[in-house]
């Protein structure tokens, strides 16, 4: 605040918990009460003055760019898992299911063929509509549709 300011006196009525807390801050840098007091409605009513652009633009860069590091840290971890995930179902599936007689081979070859398009448009159609087959077998709420569906 200039020297040429003109300074108002005002009354307000503080909690003895505030007048307790301005008294320490007074006691601790010597100022009285009721410049701590002014000095605190300050800080907390009037806006500090504006930054140079420039530092304000490097700081919102900086806040952004770490902010995408951790997206992109927790993509890397996702896809990986992902990737584990398909490995080991995969695995499961070559593990426990017997290879099948040479007469066999080229009917389950078709069979294979259009259970992959299926699953393909499947996976299609959730990614579309950003939703997940977990959801339909983890969510009680759409199970509880889905069994009165197949009710009816």
């Amino acid at each position: 605040m200039s020297a040429r300011e003109h300074k108002l006196q005002q009354t307000i009525r503080i909690s003895h918990r505030l007048k307790r807390r301005a008294e320490e801050q007074s006691r601790r840098t010597g100022k009285p009460v009721a410049v701590v007091l002014s000095e605190a409605a300050e800080q907390m009513l009037i806006p500090p003055p504006e930054q140079d652009p420039q530092t304000t633009l490097e700081t919102t860069t900086r806040s952004i760019l770490t902010r995408i590091a951790v997206l992109d840290e927790r993509l890397t971890r996702d896809l990986i898992l992902i990737r584990e995930m398909v490995g080991i179902a995969f695995r499961i599936y070559l593990n426990h299911t017997p290879e099948l007689p040479e007469s066999q081979r080229e009917a389950a070859n078709r069979l294979g063929r259009q259970r992959f398009v299926r699953y393909a448009r499947h996976c299609a159609n959730n990614a579309r509509e950003c939703a997940s087959i977990l959801d339909e077998h983890l969510n009680p709420v759409h199970r509880v549709d889905e069994e009165a569906g197949d009710a009816a």
